[in-house]
């Protein structure tokens, strides 16, 4: 099937529909609303990718490994009522945290961001609300494939950029696309391996970004809290998670947006903006009664 795309992102689709058929619909939806500047870095990832090592054939199965195990994750969590995992210990004993099978669900989860409109959506939310003339020193907390890290680079005039990240894979995937050349040069940042709460610093910071990690942890109101004690008093800080989302390395459940706002209000801090994206076709009320995923960003 052709869309009419870029070569590479025509051959792309074509090969996750192969393997991906139910969702065939859904992206194709998702792709409509994709502008000319995201389709341009959709293609500009997808070429990054195979100057790595990644043929398009490897990466439709990145993306089905998301798909697959997610897939599972939400049969298991409509069957319990609860994530299967609850601590970070299990994860790594089922063999969730082996870098080749991390390597592949990063890229898969990378490839979302064009592909499913809710991530792309949340994508738009934090590039639009980035605070493009704050000048001093940003912080990122598990910036994973590192999305929104280069884009903070590209966006802003922070005069220096620090990512820290557990997931050896995360940081390897992030170092990786900062260094190329694909999307910029880049040369006022620095990415490590760390526990965040082990992590210190002496400094204050003034952006401040944690994409995808209060579901990831065991104890989320302490990285909240720590966040708070490292942004300076007028810091910019953009905090996304997800409600009633299983997912394979997912422990800590929010049933509801006011779980989350609990949760930020213990820890000090004030929503001043925020984002709600419902499942796919679903409304907020929808997703409530019948317990599916919502996406949630923050604005703090």
């Amino acid at each position: 099937m052709k869309y009419n795309y870029s070569p590479n992102v025509d051959n792309l689709l074509s090969k996750i529909l192969e393997l991906n058929s139910k969702h065939t619909s859904m992206i194709a939806e998702s792709m409509k609303q994709l502008s000319n500047d995201e389709l341009q870095d959709f293609d500009h990832y997808i070429e990054y990718l195979q100057m790595n090592g990644r043929t398009l054939d490897s990466l439709a199965k990145d993306y089905t490994l998301i798909v697959t195990d997610t897939f599972k994750e939400l049969i298991y969590f409509s069957r319990f009522g609860h994530y299967r995992f609850s601590t970070i210990k299990e994860i790594e004993e089922a063999g969730y945290f082996d870098k080749k099978y991390m390597d592949q669900y990063m890229i898969g989860l990378g490839l979302t961001t064009f592909v499913w409109e809710n991530h792309m959506q949340m994508k738009r939310f934090f590039t639009k609300n980035l605070p493009t003339n704050q000048m001093g020193t940003y912080l990122e907390i598990g910036p994973g494939h590192g999305f929104n890290m280069m884009q903070a680079i590209k966006n802003t005039n922070c005069q220096h950029y620090i990512g820290v990240d557990i997931n050896e894979a995360s940081v390897d995937l992030t170092r990786k696309i900062l260094a190329s050349t694909c999307f910029g040069k880049f040369n006022n940042y620095q990415v490590v391996k760390s526990d965040f709460l082990q992590w210190k610093s002496n400094k204050l910071y003034d952006i401040i970004v944690m994409g995808e990690v209060l579901e990831h942890v065991e104890n989320p109101l302490s990285f909240l809290r720590k966040i708070k004690q490292l942004a300076s008093d007028s810091a910019h800080i953009f905090v996304t998670t997800c409600i009633n989302a299983p997912a394979i390395d997912h422990i800590s459940l929010y049933k509801s947006f006011e779980d989350i706002e609990l949760l930020i209000e213990h820890a000090g801090l004030e929503i001043k903006q925020c984002l709600q994206i419902p499942y796919h076709k679903k409304s907020l009320l929808e997703c409530q009664k019948e317990k599916l995923p919502v996406n949630v960003g923050v604005i703090l």
